[in-house]
């Protein structure tokens, strides 16, 4: 793990090297990763692939991790080893296989990246005869015809007598033939469809002349669109086949969660048709680790934000921010479209959760989605609703472009007090009289910092969070959600050992600011009115600081929690440490107590309980592509 401490700054929230994703963490689960690796061999370049000297000389004994060896009656015998890249496999006298079946896809691998036209005139449960090459008729000198093959290359292998394994017998592995560009039934739409899983389920649109063409350039060998035809279709099968099971283990899921790590939230909802068929609509999930977490150690900040997955639907997020300025996943939740409906539904859940009814004390920011602007109006009436200022400047830019409108913009955006904004906007409006319409149309009370009680005016935690789980988005529904919770399940902990590890009262990203704050507040002149109450001063602007009441005319420690210029120029004036003046909200001890409840690891996909609850297929809304021939 990188424990560096590098501080960057994206989307508005400061995050360290250490906050990032834990990807791919469900991959040896055969039953969570059957639709991300299971069935697929994903191509390499040649560049990433090793030589065949490499791979023949990393066999080793069979106590090492290389090629295992078997010794019978005193020879050694090589096994298959199917880790090796497919491209790099090569027949071998006394090797052994676990079957038929395997033996028979080695050798498909194998005469493909060769470019070898492999037959199988003996092709039955006990026997394989392998040759290189189509038969010929030539005349045998004596007026009669007789078949041959050019290529020596013979292969023969049948099951053993001694254990149930397969095993190469015989071999000439000699070739004098050219390499063959169509290898008929040798390669099959199976074959085509496994090489291919992985790029039609990110692409299922991709065209069959397309594939042709790719099969042609990656593989060297010709197939026609009648096999690619049948090779997609097989995948999307497959595929189908695998949500309906991912979606109907939901229940097993939610009841390991709720068994694991009781006091969760963990809900599904259901759409029953008139024929009785039930379709899938929604999951929730809350875990009580991070519930306790938000409600006794976060500042009372929630980002909302929805996402498109890429099979089906969209994510729901509540996401949190901790006393480091960091994000805190809070609850997310599975939905077939974000609507009214739905935010209703997941806001619902979540203010249980949190227990905050109708939102005093919140604030919650969000974009411009209409469907959450309603939502939170019914179920969080109280709370204060905020628009990210950063989707409210990505509208305004499409139409007023340049360094002046980006600049007052921002500075509007960014003003702590209503004097400010109006001295910004103003000056916006005399340049564009539109351009002061179209921000005054979008509400600036939600959006402008001058208006707010609490410091949050970009949605960054949300963006920050999506960005994390960029990967696990387009797998399926439970893998992602697994995915997702491992991830934040490693975070909290991660989070728990570093604040252990704290040296300073005042979180590392806090003080930071706070340092550079200080490098400031030299410009700024100080006139004492008394102990408590002072006068800032620079050639601009004056402002008033009471030390005792923690408040600066200019707001912006109010807004922050972190002492201001204004502030810090008071507090060195006096002699006093910034740092104790900071919002208990930042510090060590809130940081602490946001991280001390962890969530509790869950049992591999086998081991869930089996329940007898509702098994809903996949949403029927999901688009399922259809084949078609260009």
């Amino acid at each position: 793990m990188n424990n560096s401490t590098n501080i960057e700054f994206i989307s508005g929230m400061e995050v360290d090297d250490d906050d990032i994703s834990f990807l791919n963490q469900t991959m040896n689960d055969s039953f969570l990763s059957l639709l991300c690796y299971g069935t697929i061999d994903d191509y390499k370049e040649e560049d990433e692939v090793n030589s065949i000297e490499d791979w023949s000389s990393n066999e080793k004994d069979d106590d090492s991790d290389g090629v295992e060896k078997i010794t019978e009656h005193g020879v050694v015998y090589p096994s298959y080893d199917s880790t090796v890249n497919w491209k790099l496999q090569k027949p071998m006298v006394g090797m052994k296989f676990e079957s038929l079946a395997q033996l028979k896809e080695s050798l498909i691998d194998y005469g493909v990246s060769n470019g070898y036209q492999l037959e199988f005139p003996v092709n039955d449960h006990k026997r394989l005869l392998v040759r290189c090459g189509k038969e010929t008729e030539e005349d045998d000198g004596a007026g009669k015809k007789r078949k041959v093959r050019k290529c020596p290359f013979r292969l023969w292998a049948s099951r053993m007598t001694s254990e149930d394994s397969f095993q190469i017998k015989s071999l000439d592995e000699k070739h004098i033939c050219s390499r063959k560009f169509s290898l008929g039934s040798l390669v099959t739409y199976s074959w085509i469809a496994k090489r291919y899983f992985k790029q039609i389920i990110d692409n299922p649109e991709i065209s069959l002349r397309e594939m042709q063409k790719d099969v042609m350039r990656k593989f060297k060998c010709k197939v026609s669109t009648g096999q690619c035809s049948r090779a997609k279709k097989k995948v999307l099968d497959e595929f189908e086949g695998g949500l309906k099971e991912h979606y109907a283990r939901l229940s097993d899921y939610k009841a390991e969660i709720l068994k694991t790590n009781p006091g969760s939230t963990v809900k599904m909802n259901v759409n029953k048709l008139a024929n009785g068929d039930i379709y899938f609509s929604s999951f929730y999930i809350c875990f009580k680790g991070v519930k306790d977490g938000w409600i006794n150690g976060c500042r009372k900040v929630i980002g909302l934000d929805g996402c498109f997955l890429k099979n089906s639907g969209q994510l729901l997020s509540a996401v949190g921010r901790d006393a480091n300025n960091h994000i805190f996943p809070l609850a997310w939740a599975v939905v077939s479209v974000e609507n009214k409906e739905n935010w209703m539904w997941f806001l619902d859940l979540l203010r249980d959760d949190i227990e905050i009814k109708d939102g005093f004390g919140l604030t919650l920011i969000s974009d411009q989605h209409k469907g959450i602007i309603e939502a939170v109006k019914d179920v969080f009436p109280y709370a204060e609703h905020r628009q990210c200022t950063r989707h409210i400047y990505a509208n305004f830019k499409k139409k007023y472009r340049g360094l002046q409108f980006k600049n007052l913009f921002w500075a509007a955006a960014k003003s702590t007090t209503e004097q400010q904004f109006e001295e910004k906007i103003e000056e916006l409006k005399t340049i564009s009289k539109g351009s002061y319409n179209h921000l005054m149309e979008r509400n600036p009370i939600t959006w402008s910092r001058a208006f707010f009680e609490v410091d949050a005016y970009e949605n960054g935690m949300s963006e920050s969070f999506n960005s994390r789980i960029r990967v696990a988005r387009r797998m399926p529904i439970i893998t992602m959600l697994e995915e997702i919770r491992l991830f934040v399940m490693q975070r909290v902990f991660l989070m728990a050992t570093k604040a252990e590890k704290m040296e300073y009262d005042v979180c590392p990203t806090i003080r930071k600011k706070l340092e550079d704050i200080k490098v400031k507040q030299r410009h700024w002149k100080v006139i004492p009115s008394s102990n408590i109450k002072f006068e800032i001063r620079n050639e601009k602007d004056a402002y008033v600081v009471n030390i005792d009441e923690q408040t600066c005319s200019c707001r912006s420690w109010q807004l922050s929690g972190i002492p201001c210029v204004h502030t810090v120029a008071a507090l060195v004036f006096i002699n006093k440490d910034p740092e104790t003046y900071v919002s208990n909200w930042l510090k060590k001890d809130m940081f602490k107590e946001t991280y001390k409840y962890p969530i509790k690891p869950l049992r591999g996909s086998k081991y869930w309980p089996k329940t007898n609850d509702i098994k809903p297929l996949p949403p029927k809304e999901r688009r399922m592509p259809v084949s078609k021939m260009k």
